[in-house]
């Protein structure tokens, strides 16, 4: 399906150029454009779609209960963090359905700064 194949890609030009796209389209797993392009490090693409008119995106969840941000955290991709969440707020982030809030994601992963 075409709607994948923007964030897989990280070309958010893709994504436009689908006339009248359901942007609340999700995968069978519930992940929707953001939660495929957070997993897959594409900065530029999370970016533009949390910036341009699909902001509310960013804080939907998937069938696992995790929202962009803790798909980013557990994949240890530390810049579609900072893009999802200021870093003041990653330690009172929301918290998935297996009560994991996206820092304890990251640190998990080795993310963030030092060691832990």
């Amino acid at each position: 399906m075409l709607i994948y194949k923007a964030p897989i890609e990280g070309k958010i030009e893709t994504l436009n150029s689908i006339p009248d796209v359901d942007y609340s389209h999700t995968t069978h797993r519930g992940n929707n454009v953001i939660h495929l392009a957070a997993k897959l490090g594409h900065k530029t693409f999370v970016l533009e779609a949390r910036c341009s008119g699909y902001p509310y995106l960013k804080s939907e969840k998937n069938l696992k209960g995790d929202t962009p941000l803790h798909v980013a955290a557990g994949g240890g991709q530390i810049d579609i963090v900072k893009l999802l969440v200021p870093t003041e707020e990653i330690c009172s982030s929301s918290v998935h359905s297996i009560g994991m809030s996206s820092f304890y994601h990251l640190r998990g992963r080795g993310g963030g700064e030092g060691d832990y």
